[in-house]
């Protein structure tokens, strides 16, 4: 038997990365487009040095040259109900409520798309995990996950 831990499921990654951005940056107009050769020119006062840094890692690692061209492609990583339908084995979809809307509605979306049994984990505040990937609280969330396998398998 094999099982599947999604955490976070994501289904739709450009949609999933708009919603921490606040808006679509592949609608931006090319004259407010920002290039990877513009982004050491920007001022802190304009946009922070952290987010300048997660814009080049974002527009690097997908290949692109600007930040609308990295979003545009995100468009490619998005999952649909007939593939997620192909999941048949048990799944385990994790979550935070720190996430936002938008995964928790992703989360839902997997929970009721894929073909085999779901079970489904929301951390919060309380739990001190409800982050993306639970990063506040690593030792929970494993302990989440390995009592799930450990139902499931019966060890």
């Amino acid at each position: 038997m094999r099982a599947l831990i999604a955490n976070s499921p994501i289904v739709d990654l450009h949609a999933y990365m708009a919603s921490f951005v606040g808006f679509d940056p592949a609608l931006l107009p090319d004259a407010e487009d920002v290039r990877l050769q513009d982004i050491d020119h920007i001022p802190d006062s304009a946009i922070p040095p952290q987010t300048r840094e997660m814009m080049r890692n974002l527009i690097v690692r997908l290949g692109q040259g600007s930040f609308k061209q990295a979003y545009l492609r995100l468009r490619d990583f998005r999952v649909d109900d007939a593939s997620l339908r192909n999941i048949r084995c048990p799944s385990l979809a994790l979550v935070g409520t720190g996430e936002g809307a938008e995964p928790l509605a992703q989360c839902e979306r997997f929970q009721r798309a894929v073909g085999g049994p779901v079970a489904r984990h929301v951390f919060t505040a309380e739990e001190g995990a409800e982050g993306h990937c639970q990063t506040g609280n690593l030792a929970y969330s494993a302990a989440v996950s390995m009592d799930w396998l450990d139902e499931l398998f019966g060890n």
